[in-house]
């Protein structure tokens, strides 16, 4: 009876020995060569510059998205700035830096949170590959075993992008890898790196969907508007003669240039800017493609275009525009065309464009408090 002991020892010796391997194929070779591909768009002798140009935006995944942690900013960003060493990061970090500093590097064809297709081989869907199956290594923690069946798929699928992103020399040491005597010693590093692995990922998945249930309840809260609010108040040099009572041509047309306009006459001219359909979706298109602001709606009186700001960054940009005058200058080109001056038989029509610098002060305060923009008045108005 006691002799199946032995043979049951020999099975689960064999069976932590798969555990090991594949710990040591991951955490191991597969950092080594996800390391060489962050080394090929980073050069080591131009790691300190380019990391330099990108500390801005590696600032902003450490201080505000909490993705990089306090050691991973240091390994980034040491005292001595010249003894960074991507040597030094961790499989963790080397994934986040391929993410979000290799512009060059194509993202999986399902982005970078769902398992790559069979038919993806590309360098981002390989390094994905070999984090997918790292966690279904560590999914053996409690008994640090893998049955002899199920190593020779995992082998398989993740030697296979190990291989691809590292070329011919990776399949000699995966190949030497699989049939070596393993050292306890070593075993047991490669197993703490493969859990500390799976233990970073899992703290950054926890921040982002942290981030997730945040923007959720910041979105609950309806997004702001800005009012671009255009008033015609006088028209220069109107050559067709003034309603007003009495006098010649010639002194209706000089009463023209100061006469206020009423109201109905000011709603016939954005009647018939509205009707041409080209100018107002001239000044719509610049609005949201250049300025990146959401237009809503717009009604008449006055024209008034409601817009959204969905972020600092663009009502910063909007702030921008006007004070450059930029804005002034595509509004008029978009809504004063000949067509308009030769309806109306004006020789020229000037805007004038306001924005209340305690307003847009205000909209910044309100928006760091809450995460939107606040309302603001925009104004545009005719002037001599």
């Amino acid at each position: 009876m006691a002799s199946p002991e032995p043979a049951a020892s020999n099975s689960t010796t064999k069976e932590n020995t798969n555990f090991s391997r594949l710990c040591r194929l991951v955490a191991g070779v597969g950092c080594k060569v996800i390391r060489e591909v962050f080394d090929k768009y980073h050069p080591p002798e131009k790691l300190q510059e380019n990391l330099a140009k990108v500390k801005n935006q590696l600032r902003d995944l450490w201080k505000n998205k909490k993705v990089l942690n306090p050691l991973q900013w240091d390994y980034l960003y040491p005292h001595v700035a010249d003894s960074v060493n991507s040597a030094n990061f961790d499989a963790t970090l080397l994934v986040i830096l391929l993410r979000n500093i290799c512009p060059t590097l194509a993202p999986p064809v399902k982005g970078w949170n769902k398992r790559p297709p069979d038919s993806d081989k590309s360098e981002a869907a390989d390094i994905l590959r070999i984090k997918f199956f790292r966690n279904e290594v560590t999914a053996h923690p409690a008994t640090d075993s893998v049955d002899d069946a199920t190593f020779d798929i995992l082998w398989k699928n993740i030697s296979e992008p190990i291989k691809r992103l590292g070329k011919s020399p990776y399949k000699d040491i995966v190949d030497q890898l699989k049939g070596e005597c393993m050292d306890p010693e070593l075993d047991s590093h490669y197993k703490e790196l493969l859990m500390q692995w799976k233990l970073a990922d899992d703290n950054i998945k926890e921040k982002l969907e942290q981030m997730d249930e945040k923007l959720d309840r910041l979105l609950e809260v309806p997004a702001p508007v800005m009012h671009i609010t255009i008033n015609v108040i006088n028209l220069p040099g109107s050559s067709q003669p003034s309603q007003a009572a009495g006098g010649s041509e010639q002194e209706q047309g000089a009463m023209a240039e100061v006469e206020a306009l009423n109201p109905s006459t000011e709603a016939r001219i954005w009647n018939f800017v509205l009707s041409l359909g080209m100018p107002l979706e001239s000044l719509i298109k610049y609005l949201r493609d250049n300025l990146n602001v959401d237009p809503k709606r717009h009604d008449q009186g006055s024209l008034v275009i409601t817009v959204e700001c969905s972020s600092l960054k663009i009502l910063e940009g909007l702030w921008e525009d006007y004070c450059s005058g930029h804005l002034n200058a595509v509004a008029q080109e978009t809504l004063i065309t000949a067509e308009v001056l030769e309806k109306f038989g004006l020789s020229e029509i000037k805007l004038k464009t306001f924005i209340s610098e305690k307003e847009y002060e205000s909209a910044r305060q309100t928006f760091s408090k809450t995460g939107w923009p606040s309302n603001g008045l925009f104004k545009f108005e005719f002037f001599n």
